[in-house]
């Protein structure tokens, strides 16, 4: 049965019918279920900590290598509509680091919104610089 209607839904697996499932996805903002959520990637382990690119986690290994303390994805940032979650804290520096394989349009403004308005130190590690210091 549809989680949200209790409509039969047959040899459907699914958790909702489609009408059900085409409002559930309809939904923008607070109001969608998966708001402020991390989506489904395929994902990297690393020491307990399970990363969103290679890169991520490559990262992680040089900031241990290099005995730097580290927190993954440790805060979250309402913006109102939608929510932003820097890739890494170094709380001995109060740094927020973002690695970023290609900037979106989106990104680049969350990105931007977040150092300006909540004023904290936000840095993005591209490829470029990725390179520079041996993680890729």
């Amino acid at each position: 049965k549809c989680v949200d209607c209790g409509k039969r839904l047959g040899q459907y697996k699914g958790l909702r019918c489609k009408s059900c499932r085409n409002k559930f996805h309809a939904m923008k903002g607070r109001k969608n279920p998966a708001f402020g959520k991390s989506p489904n990637w395929k994902l990297v382990k690393y020491r307990n900590n399970w990363f969103r690119s290679y890169w991520e986690a490559n990262f992680a290994k040089w900031l241990n290598l290099s005995d730097i303390k580290w927190k993954y994805e440790s805060q979250r940032f309402d913006l109102g509509s939608a929510t932003y979650t820097p890739d890494f804290y170094l709380p001995e520096f109060d740094l927020y680091i973002e690695i970023k394989g290609y900037w979106r349009e989106d990104a680049k403004k969350k990105f931007n919104f977040v150092r300006k308005y909540f004023n904290v130190d936000l840095i993005c590690l591209s490829k470029k610089e990725l390179q520079m210091i041996g993680i890729i």
